[in-house]
């Protein structure tokens, strides 16, 4: 087969006499027409777009974020924020790493980014780098690594770090040159550290070529970030580095382009052509990484294998570190072992990168977003070296709807080769959200999760994920700034009153407020994005609860403690009738709902006849039950005692109290007994009476019946 390098010889006297016919441009597509700032991060612009909002008159800032997993990417931290954006300052395109070698730099973490500033009327970019020193939680300023310049004539953006097995760290990045961005020719650039990032030496070129388009028609999916620097350092060797780009070729269309340094950045071989097909068609977004054993690998999206030049695949190149490192490299292989179709669910976006990453055990994954599920964008991975295809994501397949998966990022524990992190954008939610998928068995099995923190963020966008030593895993993206709920009180009963303050919403927005999933209104946002109302605590069951504030795209939370009001029943038991010298024993028996409860608090106050009162120390006998004793004094006042019992609950879920009343009576025991003395007199005197007037009726009842016995008795017969 006529090989791609000896084609363009062929091609070369076709191509000199249609340059005198007609012009031919060095780049894909036309620049778009609007301000580039917009494209650079084109997630945003989406955002906007798909909200009907003005980006002028948004709050909204971008900020640079780093998680941090602990336990090889399982679960994650909350986010620290390594630098702030404002209306002023635009922060774009974070890239991580981390030294993971054994040296004295061992640890440090390295973001570099774009800073678009707005500056007199004027826009400008800037290369930078932030580190951490301590594991992430802390962040250095931002040093510079490229110059800044005026966008309108100069851009520089992509940047991306690798850090070497001395510690040596390299970042480098694309620059459109003087003739503007998407223009003419582009140069990659190089700066190093060999201080763990505290100082950079100036950038050098690594190769200029010409750029590509901003899309590679016939598609229109944002592809120009295929002309950015993708780098790998030699595990033996920090002086070795290898950088992939993407560049136009005046025959081939968009090509992916190889270069080595073996000086350790200062000077550079000629870019070579990787791909080795003869088409006419696009290549892009290509990767690089090498594995301990020293070879190089590198994959790309490459379009070859359909004549009208829209479907893709993904193709594989690796070549040994003493190369030959001649044009084509190795041989080229297919990995994906099915076509993916850019212009079905979203056909402006599938992201900004495709990546691959070492094992410790010399094999490589691949890993890139994939749309053979019926135009579902999604993420696969595949192993060398059979490079088997698996699915990532684990949502349903939803063809032509919002669930997409793009933009993967992938790292590799290095010292687990089964352990895999890899962070992409993730919309099965809602859009602009960054979510990570962790495998610990070589990416049989994935668990798969939003980063915490993003239900507050509004937008979220290129991810990066990195691992260091001891299972840590560092996550960059850019996002938004959180959105804020204060809530004050935080505790308190139905019919309560919540004072709320939200912050980080659009001007002017209609933002809901709900009491977990009921909703107790709609507020307005002031003009920087504020929302300040007060609702009532509605009815809901004691404990926890969530007060929310959404305008339906990001949510703030902030949990609130609905107590119990309903008071505490007392049932007392007091005796009646008591005397000096005795003990009285009074009960109170405390209900809540009409079940038993125990009291955080109870006590009892004894009010005497004569004024005075006494506090009584009650006793816990039972659930529910409390008894205090009270020893009557000889010398105690005769009359009423008036008890009153108290009682309070208070804990997470119930704040209330009750109280009740009884009361016992102190007699003379001498009077009583006069008085019983009296009333027995009376019983004998009555009881006489009775007896008498008993005696008296049997006495006359008796004659009578003698009387009539008389009366009747027969006359003796006569003779």
């Amino acid at each position: 087969m006529l090989s791609k390098f000896k084609a363009k010889s062929t091609f070369l006297t076709t191509l000199m006499i249609l340059t005198i016919i007609m012009p031919i441009s060095t780049q894909a597509s036309s620049i778009p027409p609007e301000e580039p700032l917009k494209h650079f991060s084109g997630v945003i612009e989406q955002y906007f777009k798909a909200r009907n909002l003005d980006q002028s008159l948004s709050t909204l800032t971008l900020d640079i974020r780093v998680w941090k997993s602990t336990n090889g990417g399982l679960t994650f931290n909350p986010s620290v924020v390594v630098a702030e954006g404002s209306r002023g300052v635009l922060n774009d395109k974070p890239y991580i790493a981390v030294d993971a070698s054994d040296g004295i730099y061992s640890g440090n973490v390295y973001v570099t980014w774009t800073i678009f500033s707005f500056k007199a009327d004027k826009e400008f970019a800037q290369i930078v780098l932030s580190r951490s020193t301590n594991g992430g939680q802390t962040w250095s300023d931002p040093i510079s690594i490229s110059p800044e310049f005026d966008t309108s004539t100069r851009v520089v953006q992509g940047s991306m770090p690798a850090v070497g097995p001395d510690g040596t760290v390299y970042v480098a990045y694309y620059d459109s040159l003087g003739d503007g961005w998407l223009s003419g020719d582009f140069s990659l650039m190089i700066a190093k550290s060999t201080d763990g990032g505290e100082s950079f030496t100036s950038p050098v070129v690594i190769a200029t070529m010409p750029e590509i388009g901003f899309d590679l028609p016939p598609t229109t999916f944002r592809a120009w970030a295929s002309m950015f620097p993708y780098m790998a350092v030699d595990h033996f060797d920090s002086d070795y580095v290898y950088v992939v780009f993407t560049a136009y070729d005046l025959i081939f269309a968009e090509d992916i382009y190889f270069s080595r340094s073996d000086d350790g950045g200062d000077t550079w071989d000629s870019p070579m052509v990787v791909n080795d097909d003869i088409t006419f068609n696009s290549q892009f977004f290509p990767s690089v990484t090498v594995t301990p054993d020293r070879r190089i690998h590198i994959i790309w999206g490459d379009r070859r294998d359909d004549p009208d030049n829209y479907l893709y695949n993904v193709y594989y190149d690796s070549v040994p570190f003493t190369g030959p490192f001649n044009p084509g490299l190795g041989t080229d292989e297919k990995i994906s072992d099915a076509q993916s179709d850019p212009t079905i669910q979203n056909p402006s976006y599938i992201g900004d990168y495709f990546d691959i990453a070492s094992t410790s055990a010399n094999d490589v994954f691949a890993v890139w977003t994939d749309t053979r599920n019926d135009g579902d964008q999604d993420i696969y991975i595949a192993e060398s070296p059979d490079f088997d295809n698996m699915r990532v994501n684990q949502d349903p397949i939803t063809r032509l709807g919002f669930s997409m998966q793009n933009d993967p990022s992938i790292a590799m524990n290095p010292e687990d080769p089964d352990n895999i992190v890899v962070g992409a954008h993730d919309s099965r939610d809602r859009f602009g959200e960054a979510w990570y998928y962790t495998s610990i068995d070589g990416g049989e099995t994935w668990i798969e999760g939003s980063l915490p923190g993003i239900e507050g963020i509004h937008l979220l966008s290129d991810p990066s994920v990195a691992f260091g030593l001891d299972d840590t895993v560092h996550y960059a993206t850019i996002a938004t700034e959180l959105a804020d709920l204060n809530i004050m009180p935080d505790s308190g009963s139905i019919g309560a009153n919540i004072e709320i303050e939200a912050t980080g919403f659009d001007p002017f927005t209609n933002v809901l407020i709900m009491f977990d999933d009921q909703s107790l209104g709609f507020r307005i946002s002031n003009a920087v994005g504020a929302v300040e109302a007060t609702v009532q605590v509605p009815f809901s069951q004691p404990g926890t609860h969530m007060i929310k504030v959404t305008d339906g795209y990001v949510w703030a939370v902030e949990s609130f403690n609905l107590t119990d009001a309903t008071p505490i029943t007392i049932d007392a038991e007091t005796g009646s009738n008591l005397y000096r010298g005795e003990t009285a024993r009074l009960y109170a028996r405390t209900t809540l709902n009409g079940q038993p409860v125990d009291v955080t608090s109870i006590n009892a106050n004894l009010y005497l006849p004569d004024g005075t009162s006494s506090a009584l120390t009650m006793q816990h006998i039972g659930t529910g039950l409390y008894v205090a004793s009270y020893n009557i004094p000889v010398s105690a006042p005769f009359g009423t005692y008036l008890v009153v019992f108290n009682a309070q609950v208070n804990d997470s879920t119930t704040q209330t109290m009750g109280s009740s009343a009884s009361s016992f009576v102190v007699s003379d025991w001498v009077g009583d007994l006069k008085t019983l003395a009296t009333y027995q007199y009376l019983i004998i005197i009555i009881t006489t009476i009775v007896v008498i007037i008993t005696l008296v009726f049997a006495y006359l009842s008796l004659k009578q019946t003698v009387v009539r016995v008389a009366s009747e008795k027969p006359s003796a017969p006569e003779l």
